[in-house]
């Protein structure tokens, strides 16, 4: 049986969209940072987040760790940690390339294991 994976770029509050796994940049630490990533704490719940990330050993940029999604509508979240965002360094295109083959892999990852949808938070404003 052939796996269909269908990708969608939609604009939305990535904390509404229904799907059943969601990939989000996380802060090195693991704290709920600003922006998108303090609302998923929030609606999530700092709490259980906080909890589930304390198992998880430090991450280096562009590796990603999958938990529950508590009280998202999602299942399961994907927690990526980007490069530090200077745009001087050399090896940043080499590291974004590793976080998002990894964000991909955690998705594909899910699909295999019954998960029918993975959305993925993308900033491309701070790109232009």
């Amino acid at each position: 049986m052939a796996l269909e994976v269908v990708y969608q770029v939609c604009k939305s509050n990535i904390t509404r969209v229904v799907a059943e796994a969601i990939v989000y940049s996380a802060e090195k630490d693991f704290s709920k940072g600003k922006g998108m990533s303090k609302d998923i704490f929030t609606i999530a719940g700092e709490y259980e987040i906080a909890e589930a990330l304390k198992k998880v050993d430090k991450l280096s940029p562009g590796n990603v760790v999958l938990t529950s999604a508590f009280k998202l509508p999602a299942r399961y979240l994907i927690h990526a940690l980007p490069p530090e965002y200077d745009l001087s360094m050399e090896n940043l295109p080499a590291i974004m390339s590793y976080c998002f083959v990894n964000c991909l892999i955690s998705g594909h990852f899910c699909i295999c294991n019954g998960v029918n949808s993975v959305c993925y938070m993308c900033r491309i404003d701070m790109w232009k």
